[in-house]
């Protein structure tokens, strides 16, 4: 893949295949291409993103260039390094709720979506909060639980630790150390300091000059 106006591209000669319910880390320095794999899966490459994209993306068996963003959300969820850019709601359990409710989901499941989405990221009890009197820690654990109360088949968190104190990144790990072995997702976690989560690693990728 090639971003308008590049002069090389950002992702070049990839073949990969990650099966369903592996922990991977994707690794490596700035700018060699790890955000860039994640915003394929999810389809913000090639429909948001303007570039040039050669050969094929699969997800499930099916074609990015195919399947709509709005379709693959319900399949990839993308958790972002900054999570203010993903709160929309003035309320904790409004915000998680979000997903689903655009999924058009009944509203019985949507309060089941929501309740383990919270429980997941220990963030029951914060329903009536407003998000932004959340830690910087609390704050990424909503963002990750507005994507699982999706429910979505793969898990892609781009740098999450990399804005928040020790504290705030202590909680993000043990989350994910807990996902890894209750749910039966696939879970890709973008990370320059590998060694924060390299023992949950069923395998781990590493990025160089876009290879």
């Amino acid at each position: 893949f090639t971003y308008w106006q590049a002069d090389k591209p950002a992702l070049q000669d990839i073949r990969v295949h990650i099966p369903a319910g592996q922990f991977v880390v994707l690794t490596g320095p700035t700018g060699a291409g790890k955000s860039t794999f994640l915003q394929m899966l999810n389809g913000l490459i090639p429909h948001h993103i303007p570039g040039r994209l050669r050969g094929e993306v699969l997800v499930k068996g099916r074609s990015t260039k195919s399947v709509s963003v709005a379709e693959l959300s319900r399949h990839v969820g993308l958790v972002f390094e900054d999570p203010d850019t993903q709160i929309v709601s003035l309320t904790v359990e409004d915000d998680v709720a979000f997903g689903p409710s655009n999924l058009g989901l009944k509203p019985e499941e949507i309060r089941v979506c929501v309740h383990e989405a919270l429980q997941h990221t220990r963030l029951l009890g914060f329903e009536d909060r407003n998000p932004f009197t959340l830690s910087g820690g609390e704050k990424q654990s909503l963002a990750m639980a507005g994507i699982l109360a999706m429910r979505p088949d793969i898990l892609a968190l781009d740098e999450p630790t990399s804005m928040l104190d020790p504290i705030g990144r202590a909680r993000i790990i043990s989350i994910l150390k807990s996902l890894a072995a209750k749910i039966n997702t696939t879970i890709l976690v973008v990370e320059q300091n590998p060694e924060l989560v390299i023992e949950l690693a069923d395998r781990v990728l590493l990025f160089d000059e876009g290879r």
